[in-house]
């Protein structure tokens, strides 16, 4: 990995530099911008996580893809954590076609609703709603809505 492909990942991420720093090299928020500047070798640890990383938010969207393809045109699929696993509810709803995911505008919010999450998680969470929305989507109160693709 290079540092423009660093700096690429942390802001698919939704990774501020002091984020990425704390939570996925140990280091200092400079030491992280020595590495996106290309100065210092990127440490073959923070290489692997990064590309972990990377691998799990692709396990997050076809998980999203997924679950919306095998559903009824009237269902919804309520991504309320992506942690290790997808894990979902089922909102029954006549009016509705496809899934929701929560878009959380701050970490605090998403820890309301996760007891257990990580800067990490909220941030892989955001940049997954954020892939969907480019996808032609609509957005209300926080939700984004997925259409059915049948």
């Amino acid at each position: 990995m290079n540092n423009k492909e660093l700096q690429a990942l942390r802001r698919l991420f939704f990774l501020s530099t002091s984020e990425a720093a704390e939570h996925i090299g140990n280091v200092s928020t400079r030491g992280w911008q020595h590495w996106e500047a290309g100065k210092y070798n990127i440490p073959a640890d923070v290489e692997s996580k990064m590309n972990a990383l990377l691998d799990h938010r692709l396990a997050m969207i076809e998980a999203c893809e997924s679950l919306m393809n095998a559903r009824d045109d009237k269902d919804w699929i309520d991504i309320k954590s992506i942690k290790n696993e997808t894990r979902h509810d089922i909102n029954e709803n006549d009016d509705a076609n496809g899934i929701k995911i929560e878009y959380y505008l701050s970490f605090d919010e998403y820890k309301s609703n996760h007891n257990e999450a990580r800067i990490i998680d909220w941030r892989l969470s955001q940049s997954v709603a954020a892939y969907f929305l480019v996808n032609n989507l609509h957005i209300s109160n926080n939700w984004i809505f997925l259409k059915s693709k049948k």
